[in-house]
């Protein structure tokens, strides 16, 4: 199994446990791109439909895409109400359509796309005039005390540290004029249990083996109740990048 197939094994907590994105990011797209009736757009990785959720106030045409049948059958049962929004199973890098899309925006997602086969397609996909959109989560840590000290626990049980993820630019700007990037930050508070339900639908995390895993959670969860009373704030920033094909 591949690690972006793992989700699909934990669909239901990961609907429960990982955060949505914020409104901000509506307003980002509103610079480049107004949505109506007669816009369709299109979703690379819906998962179970976080970032869905930012778009199905309007009435656009959305198509959904996920690999994960489970994933697929939450974020359909959640939308169930909205006509105007389809779910598919497929792999964006396969998918085929005669639609032009306005927009083709992907949440936490796109990185999982193989290349060069995703931007092509993207820019297949898309309208001259359409946008496309990337958004992914940036844990900031800086002077995060109990980031710093379970790097440690990181590094026993992954053998190596977990790389730091970079704010540079994931849009190829070689294919896509980059029309604009903005940052949203935003902080959430999380019991022992509520944050290690939450790191549970990682995908590297999904994938450890037993002994190795209880055994992990074990060891987080004692540096989390013995030296920060069982609180662990996360703050991290939403990074929304808008293109446009060359």
């Amino acid at each position: 199994m591949e690690l972006r197939e793992t989700f699909n094994t934990i669909a239901g907590q990961y609907e429960k446990f990982r955060p949505g994105y914020n409104g901000e990011i509506l307003d980002a797209i509103f610079k480049y791109k107004r949505l109506d009736g007669s816009c369709n757009i299109l979703e690379i990785g819906c998962g179970t439909g976080k970032a869905t959720e930012l778009l199905a106030g309007f009435s656009c045409r959305i198509i959904c895409l996920d690999i994960g049948e489970n994933m697929i059958k939450i974020a359909a049962e959640k939308f169930k109400s909205h006509k105007n929004i389809e779910f598919t199973k497929a792999e964006f890098e396969n998918f085929q359509s005669d639609i032009k899309y306005d927009m083709i925006i992907t949440a936490s997602a796109y990185h999982w796309i193989k290349q060069p086969q995703g931007d092509e397609n993207v820019k297949k996909l898309l309208r001259p005039d359409g946008i496309f959109v990337i958004v992914r989560k940036f844990q900031d840590d800086e002077g995060n005390d109990f980031f710093i000290e379970s790097r440690r626990i990181y590094k026993k049980y992954f053998n190596e540290e977990k790389p730091k993820k970079s704010r540079d630019f994931v849009m190829n700007t070689e294919k896509f004029e980059m029309l604009g990037k903005c940052e949203y930050p935003r902080e959430i508070e999380y019991e022992t249990d509520e944050y290690l339900r939450l790191i549970f639908t990682y995908s590297d995390h999904i994938a450890m083996k037993e002994p190795e895993k209880t055994m992990f959670y074990e060891e987080l969860r004692s540096l989390i109740n013995s030296k920060y009373a069982g609180r662990v704030r996360k703050r991290f920033i939403n990074i929304v990048e808008i293109g446009r094909p060359l």
